[in-house]
């Protein structure tokens, strides 16, 4: 099995669909399978390793560029993408357009901050609050380090920002003005990194401990395994992804492998939390 990251914008996946009628006979005639997986940034690390471990020869494993669980979601329904990859709840009016859900995992949205910002551990709700809102500048105000707070923010129909908003924001704080936004879940990794003295949310994936950021407890609460099973941590997601009723033969075989014993395993042992152990 071969899998690969396609860098294709949302352009030129329509084009690409419109190229179908022309090049079926192409396609029939190639040994070759592939399962295109499309949408939520948030799914994809967890994909990509049960990708990784769907070992099937001449199957080819298609991750296109990223974008938002509403792109997942047309994808599937446009039949441009096998999976859509999806953070987001599906709705009772989804589920009757012929598509099937399946939830992965439940993972904890965070906040993290560059790893100048040291000796401070959490935040309670007001100084998240006041440092979104603006009404505190510099981390002074809340310890002993001296350094400007660089917002780094993102869009509101984010899912994480959603989540943010429920439980500790409000739905009616303005956004500081002089917060930075990014649209993709790597920028926004990459600049707290390399921004001193910055702050970020972002679904928690084990990559960021390769960047120079950490994770806070939010009102004395860090987002562990334990406390987001056991409800005490309050941002979390699920994960999950959907495709079409009727499956062609190599994408039913790939989410056939994902509900299996050992595809569980490994997303348990990359430190992931099955949103449903039967799945």
């Amino acid at each position: 099995m071969k899998r690969k990251n396609a860098k294709i914008g949302w352009i030129g996946l329509l084009a690409g669909a419109m190229l179908i009628g022309c090049t079926a006979g192409d396609r029939s005639s190639s040994s070759q399978s592939t399962i295109t997986i499309g949408g939520s940034s948030e799914a994809y690390p967890m994909l990509e390793l049960l990708a990784d471990a769907y070992d099937r020869e001449n199957v080819e494993i298609v991750f296109m560029s990223s974008s938002q669980s509403s792109g997942g979601l047309s994808g599937v329904r446009d039949n441009i993408l096998d999976i859509g990859a999806i953070s987001i709840p599906v709705t009772a009016i989804e589920k009757t357009e012929n598509l099937q859900y399946i939830p992965l995992v439940r993972n904890a949205v965070v906040l993290i901050v560059n790893e100048q910002v040291q000796g401070l551990d959490t935040l309670n709700t007001e100084a998240v609050q006041n440092i979104y809102r603006g009404g505190i500048t510099n981390w002074k105000e809340l310890g002993d380090i001296d350094g400007d707070i660089i917002l780094v923010d993102i869009p509101e129909d984010e899912t994480e920002k959603q989540l943010l908003r429920e439980h500790y924001l409000g739905q009616d704080l303005t956004i500081t003005p002089q917060a930075v936004l990014f649209e993709d879940d790597d920028e926004i990794v990459e600049a707290v990194s390399i921004t001193p003295y910055s702050i970020g949310l972002i679904a928690y994936s084990e990559e960021l401990e390769d960047f120079s950021v950490k994770s806070l407890a939010l009102d004395g609460v860090a987002p562990t395994l334990e406390n987001i099973q056991n409800e005490q941590y309050k941002m979390v997601q699920t994960i999950g992804i959907v495709a079409l009723d009727q499956l062609k033969p190599t994408t039913e075989d790939f989410l056939n492998f994902i509900s299996t014993p050992e595809a569980q395993s490994i997303l348990e042992s990359n430190g992931y939390i099955l949103a449903d152990p039967k799945f």
